[in-house]
């Protein structure tokens, strides 16, 4: 037990995971004008591996590990080290406030990159609301509305799972969802002459007029993508097939009726829940950079006034709203990151670390001189 962890806290083991680390980042900087910065974040640093695409198929092949892993063997380097130089004297502790402070970096940074997000709030004046919507995710919705005249029963399907085709089959539901495609981007045309080999192709709905082609992913911000998906329903006990659906990230909801239950499928945004609410009061301030917002924490309390510009982000729980424009008027930027307050902790660690080694190289020198003296 003790050699292994003396192995992964050693410096050798340290400039290993180094090298590939420059080999990431070498990469995603050649790739960083083709794929744009949010490409190279999902290929090379939120991510276990970089894979590499073999043409004209979809067999995926990882050649690189990705941050994720890199991220975690660190992680393991620097407690490992720790543990292996652990010991009750003054010389240890500002190492050890510095491996603490970098591993406690990595750590919020892994943690945050897998639970946070991110999503838009279009400012409205005496608009209340506790959703936000994220431009960059699509889910799959299925409406049930037999349930009641005034609200609908909503089941969402998320973009991870579209992308592994993964279906739901739900117990309330008389039917299963399957997952035939999933494209990240795609060309709509209508269904005039002979579709093409690639071609999404369904049977009820808008998908009886047109079809869809694959395109590539495109990660430049002023490019927009046009997610699409096709969809099979069928009754789960009988395996009757009640059709397939083509759903295109833009169209309105597409309703069918079953067993005398009315339905409707969509794809939208991807969509998040705040725990409070925030209705914005003034949509422009006297500087028409600003917005007035108010958030109640679901009491019977009034809401708290906060004015958020460009410079001023409020920070609300582990939410940050940001002012930003846009072209179809002013949004505001939801951006969650529980993990916040741990990056100023690791500073403080690596910092108080800094200042033991430099005060004991300090006191070495004194004595130097003293004993020369």
């Amino acid at each position: 037990m003790k050699s292994s962890l003396k192995l992964i806290a050693s410096y050798q083991v340290t400039i290993i995971f180094l090298a590939l680390a420059i080999l990431l980042f070498y990469f995603a900087a050649i790739e960083q004008d083709s794929l744009g910065l949010p490409g190279v974040k999902d290929k090379y640093f939120q991510a276990a591996f970089v894979y590499w695409e073999i043409p004209d198929t979809e067999i995926f092949l990882p050649y690189m590990f990705g941050g994720y892993v890199l991220g975690i063997g660190f992680c393991l380097n620097l407690v490992a080290g720790l543990i292996v130089a652990a010991q009750w004297k003054l010389q240890f502790f500002p190492g050890a406030f510095v491996r603490l402070g970098f591993f406690l970096m990595i750590l919020s940074w892994l943690v945050s990159s897998a639970v946070s997000k991110e999503g838009v709030l279009t400012v409205a004046e005496s608009r209340e609301t506790d959703t936000f919507e994220n431009p960059d995710g699509v889910e799959l919705v299925l409406f049930d509305r037999s349930q009641s005249l005034e609200t609908d029963r909503v089941y969402v399907i998320s973009q991870d799972r579209l992308e592994k085709r993964y279906g739901a089959r739900i117990a309330d539901l008389p039917f299963t969802l399957s997952v035939s495609r999933f494209l990240p981007n795609a060309r709509l045309a209508a269904r005039k002459d002979l579709a093409p080999r690639n071609a999404l192709l369904a049977n009820k709905g808008l998908g009886t007029e047109t079809y869809v082609t694959p395109l590539p992913k495109s990660t430049q911000p002023n490019e927009a993508n046009r997610p699409a998906t096709l969809v099979t329903l069928f009754n789960h006990d009988t395996d009757e097939v009640l059709g397939t659906w083509l759903l295109v990230m833009g169209w309105l909801p597409q309703t069918f009726s079953y067993q005398n239950s009315s339905y409707a499928l969509q794809l939208r945004n991807e969509r998040s829940h705040l725990p409070f609410s925030v209705k914005t009061l003034i949509a422009n301030g006297n500087d028409q950079d600003s917005a007035l917002l108010s958030i109640s924490e679901f009491t019977a309390e009034d809401g708290k006034q906060f004015t958020v510009d460009k410079i001023n982000p409020l920070k609300w729980q582990s939410y940050s709203f940001h002012y930003k424009e846009a072209i179809d008027g002013s949004q505001i930027l939801v951006v969650l990151n529980p993990t916040r307050s741990l990056y100023f902790v690791a500073l403080i660690l690596i910092l108080v670390g800094f200042a033991g080694r430099l005060a004991e190289y300090a006191w070495q020198v004194v004595e130097d001189k003293k004993k020369t003296a």
